[in-house]
């Protein structure tokens, strides 16, 4: 789920692709984007300037491949592929086919984490650059930190 130019977008299954939420006026639509091939899961994040990303592992016969960062298109409803995860930030990240990660992001940053990992993975799409970026200090060995954005929607009286 993200929140973007005002508006909520969630992934569907049923039917395949986004639905957006328009909070000036209260309606639901389908947005028809067809997700990339092979993806195995996948996040969505907001962007600046009305850009939505979506976050997600790419895989062939359930073999993790490599994750990816894609932008919606909002023309054509389409996917574009913006970077790839470098091979060696993605070992690192997921070392296990079976690791969970998790992905949230703040204006063209986004962030990764890892259930094995005591640092997180930082990706600025507008410079294309990926750098770890340090864990807390204050974390006890083997402890976690997790990470969970929560939005809200005021209803204007």
């Amino acid at each position: 789920m993200a929140f973007c130019n005002s508006r909520l977008y969630l992934e569907t299954l049923s039917p395949l692709g986004l639905m957006m939420y328009r909070l000036d006026t209260g309606q639901w639509e389908h947005i028809p984007a067809k997700f990339p091939r092979s993806l195995l899961d996948g996040y969505l994040v907001a962007g600046t300037q009305k850009r939505l990303f979506l976050v997600g592992r790419i895989g062939l016969y359930s073999t993790l491949q490599s994750m990816r960062i894609w932008e919606l298109d909002h023309t054509k409803f389409v996917w574009v592929e913006v970077s790839r995860m470098p091979p060696r930030y993605f070992r690192a990240l997921l070392r296990l086919s079976a690791e969970r990660f998790e992905c949230f992001g703040q204006d063209n940053l986004i962030c990764f984490t890892s259930w094995n990992q005591g640092k997180g993975l930082l990706y600025d799409v507008d410079k294309k650059v990926w750098s770890w970026i340090a864990g807390c200090a204050l974390q006890s060995y083997n402890s976690q930190m997790g990470f969970n954005l929560a939005y809200k929607v005021f209803e204007s009286l």
